[in-house]
């Protein structure tokens, strides 16, 4: 759709992450800083984990979509034009567990890999091809301006079942933006 790719963030200092999307020079790092603020304010939109890079984006009210998140208290991005899409946790049984089941249990405030561990809770990462539909609809709604995409993603059953499970302790709970499962 004529966009480019920029990768910032800790790969940067990593040679083994470095791909073809990586455009920006290693420089000194006084300027690698900046330029990573001047990108997160003027991006279309960006894509990526619960990491300190988002925080950038979301002070300059860009659009979030994040991939792969938890803990599932802070699972959204607190801006409005955002969505969230939690990592997949399942049981000792490797049954997945709900959001109702996550938020009931307690399990929203799970940090740690010892803290899953010590739950029988195990987490993996979706992968992109299962996540790919919802990000049509993030970038429909909040880079393209589809009013319509927007309405029907805050409405429909999958957000309402969300909310009503959200737990009142969670920071979650608070959250304007979407979910994705």
């Amino acid at each position: 759709k004529g966009y480019r790719i920029l990768r910032i963030g800790d790969f940067e200092d990593n040679p083994m992450l470095r791909s073809e999307y990586s455009v920006v020079p290693q420089q000194q790092k006084s300027f690698s800083d900046l330029f990573q603020v001047y990108a997160a304010a003027n991006c279309a939109a960006f894509i990526g984990s619960a990491s300190g890079a988002v925080q950038l984006a979301s002070i300059f009210d860009r659009p979030v979509f994040l991939a792969n998140v938890l803990p599932y208290a802070l699972l959204r991005p607190h801006n409005w034009n955002g969505m969230a899409v939690p990592k997949i946790l399942r049981d000792h049984r490797g049954e997945i567990l709900t959001a109702e089941q996550i938020f009931r249990r307690g399990y929203h405030w799970l940090r740690s890999d010892d803290e899953y561990k010590n739950k029988g809770i195990f987490y993996e990462n979706n992968l992109s091809t299962d996540i790919t539909e919802d990000f049509v609809d993030f970038f429909n709604a909040f880079v393209l301006h589809d009013g319509e995409c927007m309405k029907s993603l805050r409405y429909s059953d999958e957000m309402m079942r969300y909310r009503a499970v959200c737990s009142p302790d969670s920071y979650d709970f608070f959250a304007v933006s979407l979910i994705a499962s």
